[in-house]
C-alpha cells in the first residue's frame, strides 16, 4: 500500500496511546506497512511517544479543566513549564482526546520547523592523500565533478571536493581542499542571477564562538586557508535570510 499521510498516522498513534485503537482492516493494512516502511514507522513512533507522554497521568473524574492554548502547548513540549503546570497539562490530556491531538499537531509543527531551520551538513574525512565524504544533504548540495576541475578563479585542485548551494535566486560555490597534515582551506563563490554578489558578511564560528568574519570581495569570493580538520559553522548573511551550512571535518584513525 501507498504511505499514508500525516493525519492518519497521528490519529492511528493517538488511538493506540488512548487505547481507543479501532481495529479495523485499514489499521491492520497500515500496521503491516509500517512493519517495511522506515519513514513511516518513525513518524508514527514519533507521535505514539508524544501521545503516551501527554496520557502519562491518570485523569480523575471531572479533572479536565479549561483546554490550553498553543502557546501553553508549546511550552509543555519545551520542557519548560514548572512541575505545577506541567502535571496540571497531564491531568488535562487525560481527560481530553481532542487536546492530546492538538499536542501532535503542535509537537509536528514545531518539529518541522526546526528541521527548515537547522543548517545542512557536509560531513567529510581528512585522509593523509586527500578527503573523504562522508555524507552531504543531497537535497540541498549538488556534487560537482573535481577530478580534476577548475573551480573558482580557473584554479585546478583535485584534491578538493566542492558542492553547488541555491537559495532565493542565489548560489553558493563550496569548495574544500585537502592541505597539509590535517589542514584544508574552505574557498566560497557567492553569485546573485548568474553575476557575482560582492558585499555579503560570512561567520565563520568553531564550538559556538566566531572564528573568523570577512567580507565578500568584489569577486563574489572569500577563502579560509589552513583550517584545521574539525567542524566549523558557515553563515553567509543576505538581505532576506542568512545562508547556513555546516563543515564536520573529521582526521582518520
Amino acid at each position: 500500500m501507498p504511505c499514508p499521510d500525516s493525519e492518519t498516522l497521528m490519529e492511528l498513534a493517538i488511538g493506540a496511546a488512548t487505547g481507543v485503537a479501532q481495529h479495523s482492516a485499514g489499521d491492520a493494512a497500515i500496521h503491516a506497512h509500517l512493519a517495511s516502511c522506515a519513514p513511516c514507522t518513525s513518524a508514527y513512533s514519533e507521535w505514539l511517544l508524544v501521545a503516551q507522554a501527554g496520557r502519562q497521568a491518570v485523569a480523575a473524574p471531572g479533572s479536565a479543566g479549561e483546554c490550553p492554548d498553543e502557546n501553553s502547548l508549546a511550552e509543555y513540549l519545551d520542557g519548560i513549564l514548572p512541575g505545577l503546570e506541567r502535571r496540571a497539562l497531564e491531568l488535562h490530556f487525560a481527560a481530553c482526546p481532542p487536546c492530546l491531538r492538538q499536542l501532535c499537531e503542535v509537537h509536528s509543527l514545531l518539529a518541522e520547523a526546526q528541521r527548515a531551520t537547522a543548517p545542512h551538513k557536509i560531513a567529510l574525512q581528512w585522509l593523509k592523500e586527500g578527503l573523504r565524504l562522508v555524507s552531504a544533504a543531497a537535497d540541498v548540495f549538488t556534487p560537482v565533478t573535481l577530478n580534476p576541475a577548475p573551480v573558482l578563479w580557473g584554479r585546478e585542485m583535485p584534491d578538493a571536493l566542492a558542492w553547488d548551494m541555491a537559495q532565493d535566486g542565489y548560489h553558493l560555490r563550496i569548495a574544500l581542499q585537502h592541505s597539509g597534515p590535517a589542514r584544508l582551506n574552505l574557498h566560497l563563490a557567492l553569485q546573485l542571477d548568474g553575476a557575482p554578489a560582492p558585499g555579503p558578511r560570512i561567520l565563520l564560528r568553531h564550538g559556538g564562538a566566531i572564528l573568523e568574519s570577512r567580507v565578500m570581495d568584489e569577486l563574489g569570493s572569500a577563502s579560509f586557508l589552513g583550517l584545521e580538520a574539525a567542524n566549523y559553522d558557515v553563515e553567509i548573511g543576505l538581505p532576506e535570510r542568512s545562508l547556513r551550512f555546516e563543515v564536520e571535518t573529521t582526521p582518520a584513525e
